[in-house]
């Protein structure tokens, strides 16, 4: 069974991300989270300085490979991304997540604190169907 992961993210970040063919790299702090990728698991990029969702990402391995002392790489097959000019407005579906539903609406920013999250399949399906429409 698939894990679905959010992973928050600069604008700059993502445009490195979107244009690698087979691998993203994270810090070497979310080794503990990493470990638990999957072959099969969905990523979803939300891009904090413009506060939408913009792609999604599918992992290739079950293992990863540590680069240096700071980076981790993970195989990934690129799936639906957007350029960040078309992408899903975030405060439009944001507050509606199962996963934020501890903080006030006009908080859910705050659940997306850190890098990476693990979220529900009905996220996952909101999410990706808001970006396969504007695909």
């Amino acid at each position: 069974m698939s894990t679905f992961w959010i992973n928050n993210i600069n604008s700059d970040e993502y445009k490195k991300i979107s244009s690698q063919k087979r691998n993203q790299t994270f810090e070497i702090s979310n080794k503990n989270k990493i470990s638990r990728m999957k072959k099969g698991d969905k990523i979803i990029y939300f891009i904090n300085d413009r506060e939408v969702f913009a792609g999604i990402s599918e992992i290739k391995s079950d293992s990863y490979e540590e680069i240096n002392n700071e980076l981790i790489s993970v195989k990934i097959k690129k799936g639906a991304h957007l350029k960040i000019v078309n992408s899903v407005d975030a405060n439009q579906i944001g507050p509606s997540l199962e996963y934020v539903k501890r903080w006030a609406p006009e908080k859910w920013k705050l659940s997306l604190f850190g890098n990476l999250h693990i979220i529900s399949q009905n996220d996952y399906n909101l999410i990706e169907s808001c970006i396969l429409k504007n695909k």
